[in-house]
């Protein structure tokens, strides 16, 4: 059976993207991730992350503050951030491949395409 989407991400959506991940690819395409999250009417803000200590700190913050963290990067970053929040409760976490491999979001039964990836919550 398909997998199905819902229509509309209704919580703001902070998107943490290490613009280093898969050698500067994540920065390359997160103009394209906007894009494709205001098409979609998602509310957002994107953060570019510095080290893995400032991405916890924005991902913990974030998901207090009732937002949903997704993350544009690779391995690192989502696990770094799959961390700091998995003890927050009503905590969501997407994660956008970004970088050379990223396993993390392998695991997951792909989206058609990059407007279907952020309108999976």
């Amino acid at each position: 059976m398909a997998p199905s989407y819902p229509a509309r991400v209704e919580r703001v959506v902070a998107l943490l993207c290490n613009p280093s991940a898969g050698g500067g690819r994540a920065a390359r395409v997160l103009p394209e991730v906007e894009d494709a999250l205001r098409e979609l009417d998602v509310s957002f803000h994107a953060e570019a992350t510095r080290d893995l200590e400032q991405a916890r700190a924005l991902a913990r913050a974030a998901a207090y503050g009732g937002e949903v963290v997704a993350t544009l990067g690779g391995d690192g970053l989502a696990g770094c951030v799959a961390g700091a929040v998995r003890e927050i409760p009503g905590a969501t976490l997407g994660v956008l491949p970004g970088g050379r491999g990223t396993a993390a979001a392998c695991c997951s039964p792909p989206a058609p395409g990059l407007t279907m990836a952020c309108s999976t919550s």
